[in-house]
């Protein structure tokens, strides 16, 4: 049962406490008010979490909730049932526990903007949300911020997130009012047109479409959620807002479904934005024991947080470089922009200086260790996923090469059951790509993990998988005269060309076309992912420039298309550094009269591609 006690702070705050015995309480309270004339004080609700008075060090992200018009700010509670809904959703562990603010907008004017006789909006951000970080434990920084509301302050949730792009990490606005229509209920309001006109100077539609190139850019590091029920008379205007965003190339995530203006469908808006913007970030996969940070957001951002008290500029490089903020207590924070499924690598710039983070487990990548930050797939796919299924092993084989005259190293995945029997199986040679070795496959990849759940789902045949070191002087003498034949001794591998596959990503491409049409004999299929032969030889790499092996292609193409039962390219679509190479090679393939099989898939030049590529082509195999 809720207990309401009233208490007696200073003559200028006075505050309702709406309390239960567990749980977190929302407060009535005032603050001084200097910018909105004729007031001297200001009311406004807090919501505190059940633990705000138990952890007295620790401090919370914030959401503030504005209300909509004709409502005060306690109808959160009165009519959302706030404090209620958010201890269920923390005891479901749905979110996170945080401070939510409702300030009030309804005394005089009714208004969230500016206005020459109202300026609401400075009082907002130079007097409001000052005090409630004076005030209260929030973390006061973009990335723990967040604003929504409903009908009026959905519109005034989207206008704030507008012109102040670097205060949010997130908005939500609720069926909210963004444009001016015709309204019966305010032709009666002697302030119905100065509203009107107010809401019209402020119409989130006209500014996003006017919007320069930096305020894009300043829009795309908020995440928008716009949520608004189809027989809501505002609908039209918030879906036309999101046509704006998704124009301008800014991401949003478009709710809706049956429902009106009225707290029937508000009631359910806020439990999804409590959420959304509450929810327990997932800590990265391969975070190191115990980092909590960096973790991943439920649309796919990437949360960065570190202590540096003595660092002066960090950045994180993810391909796109963002911009660490740093806070009086030493903590660095940042938020990127929604990233793709699975593997990518990423980098600390600290002072200048390039490193792997702390924080996270490192892969040899772009020719230096490098953290690695996996974004989870989708529910439906679970390819990629550790299933409960027979599961095979990696090996790790250390051999001494002749043509480098050195000891070197390889992988070897051998499927579930090749302990427990004496059977021979088929092999696939598998390359890395530039800049990186041979753990590439097995743990970027996730070839063991590919290649399991394919054998048991009966996709792919049981095989052997060789992952050796292309850096290397020369590549087809390593495979062929060092790799291969160690490989054939300690594992039970069957002879035979309709038995080997060689293929390869990027660099590891170049080298497999390569070795194919010089020794079509050794190799019955062939798969190249994300590469091509340059259009004219390059200085680091060996062998790179496609003319001489089109000149060979072409002395007898009849015999190569016999030769090669899969002869299969994978790209990265446009985005894919090699697409322009690729494209060019296949052009010229066309004209020689080889036949292949092209595929592709949308990600660049990254791990997502090559997995994909490798759980397409490994079921084409020794069929």
């Amino acid at each position: 049962m809720k207990m309401k006690k009233v208490f007696w702070l200073s003559s200028l705050m006075l505050f309702l406490t709406v309390a239960t015995s567990a749980g977190s309480r929302t407060e009535e309270r005032k603050l001084p008010c200097g910018l909105l004339d004729g007031f001297t004080e200001w009311d406004y609700s807090v919501c505190l979490p059940d633990s705000y008075d138990k952890e007295k060090d620790r401090t919370y992200p914030v959401l503030y909730l504005l209300h909509g018009g004709g409502c005060p700010h306690t109808q959160w509670e009165d009519n959302g049932h706030l404090s209620a809904l958010v201890d269920e959703l923390v005891a479901s562990g749905e979110m996170e526990e945080m401070i939510i603010v409702c300030p009030e907008a309804n005394k005089h004017r009714m208004s969230w903007v500016n206005d020459e006789v109202w300026p609401y909006e400075d009082f907002f951000f130079k007097e409001f949300i000052p005090h409630i970080e004076n005030t209260f434990r929030v973390r006061a920084d973009k990335y723990s911020r967040y604003i929504g509301g409903f009908s009026m302050g959905g519109g005034g949730a989207v206008v704030y997130g507008l012109h102040h792009p670097e205060m949010f990490r997130a908005v939500y606005d609720m069926t909210g009012y963004l444009r001016r229509q015709p309204l019966d209920f305010l032709k009666s309001d002697p302030l119905g047109e100065w509203r009107q006109q107010a809401v019209e100077r402020n119409n989130p539609i006209r500014t996003v479409m006017e919007g320069s190139k930096n305020d894009i850019d300043r829009w795309k590091t908020v995440s928008w959620f716009i949520d608004c029920g189809e027989s809501d008379f505002t609908f039209d205007a918030n879906k036309d807002f999101v046509s704006a965003l998704k124009e301008k190339g800014i991401v949003c995530d478009w709710k809706t479904g049956d429902g009106n203006h009225n707290w029937d469908y508000w009631q359910k808006a806020l439990r999804r934005a409590l959420k959304v913007v509450g929810g327990v970030p997932i800590s990265a996969a391969w975070n190191v024991r115990r980092a909590e940070y960096p973790c991943v957001t439920k649309d796919h951002r990437v949360v960065f947080r570190m202590k540096a008290p003595d660092a002066r500029h960090l950045v994180v490089d993810l391909g796109r470089r963002y911009e660490m903020s740093k806070s009086a207590d030493g903590y660095w924070t940042c938020i990127t922009d929604p990233q793709s499924e699975g593997f990518h690598y990423y980098f600390l710039i600290a002072d200048g200086l390039r490193v792997a983070d702390p924080n996270s487990e490192t892969f040899f990548g772009c020719s230096q260790m490098a953290s690695g930050i996996e974004i989870p797939y989708s529910e439906d796919i679970d390819k990629f996923e550790m299933k409960d299924v027979p599961h095979g092993d990696v090996h790790r084989i250390r051999y001494y090469s002749d043509v480098e005259r050195a000891w070197r190293r390889m992988y070897v995945y051998t499927p579930a059951g090749y302990e427990e029997n004496d059977n021979r199986y088929p092999v696939l040679y598998l390359q890395h790509g530039g800049g990186e070795d041979e753990r590439g496959w097995s743990h970027q990849g996730l070839c063991d993990i590919i290649l399991d759940n394919l054998i048991a789902e009966k996709k792919a045949v049981p095989m052997i998988i060789v992952m050796a070191d292309g850096n290397t002087k020369d590549f087809a003498a390593e495979l062929l005269q060092c790799v291969r034949p160690v490989a054939e001794k300690r594992f039970r591998i069957k002879a035979g060309r309709e038995n080997r596959a060689l293929a390869g990503l990027s660099m590891g491409g170049i080298q497999t076309l390569s070795t194919v049409v010089s020794h079509p004999d050794d190799f019955a299929y062939v798969g190249v992912f994300s590469s091509g032969w340059f259009r004219t030889s390059q200085s680091f790499m060996a062998n790179s420039s496609g003319e001489p092996y089109y000149k060979i292609l072409a002395e007898r193409p009849d015999y190569y298309n016999k030769q090669f039962r899969q002869l299969w390219f994978s790209m990265g679509g446009k985005e894919d550094i090699a697409y322009e190479n690729c494209k060019a090679m296949l052009g010229r393939m066309d004209g020689i009269g080889i036949r292949y099989t092209y595929y592709e898939y949308p990600g660049g030049h990254t791990w997502p591609v090559w997995r994909e590529s490798l759980w397409k082509f490994a079921q084409l195999l020794f069929k």
